[in-house]
């Protein structure tokens, strides 16, 4: 969405905040080892909803429905972490949690597909 839609204006500054915020999982969990995995995933959903900042300067380019598909698959990640903190104290959980990660990863795919990926592939006149 970022290169259809936030051609203009500050769109590095969010891509690098995102970037920071992913090194800085990564390195938590190469060298902290999991030993705090509640922080760690709730940093997982604040990195996710983050992209919300960039989307509110795109209400007027962006389509509601394609906002639409972004915040139902962020709901449905966000809700299969409660599954995820879960995961040990109930059977399933886990299975559980896959499938609202495949949830949200086709609302994402079906948002792209319908509204990002046909402005990027528009032949200019």
């Amino acid at each position: 969405f970022a290169l259809a839609y936030l051609r203009l204006g500050p769109w590095w500054v969010f891509l690098g905040v995102m970037w920071t915020g992913a090194i800085c999982g990564f390195i938590s969990k190469v060298f902290f080892f999991h030993r705090i995995n509640a922080v760690a995933v709730w940093s997982y959903v604040l990195l996710g909803w983050l992209p919300i900042v960039p989307a509110l300067l795109t209400l007027g380019t962006v389509p509601l429905p394609a906002l639409g598909w972004l915040m139902a698959g962020g709901l449905c990640y966000t809700l299969g972490t409660v599954f995820l903190m879960l995961d040990l104290q109930r059977f399933h959980f886990h299975a559980i949690w896959h499938m609202w990660v495949i949830g949200g990863s086709t609302c994402h795919f079906l948002g792209v597909l319908f509204f990002a990926a046909p402005l990027l592939t528009a032949t200019p006149a």
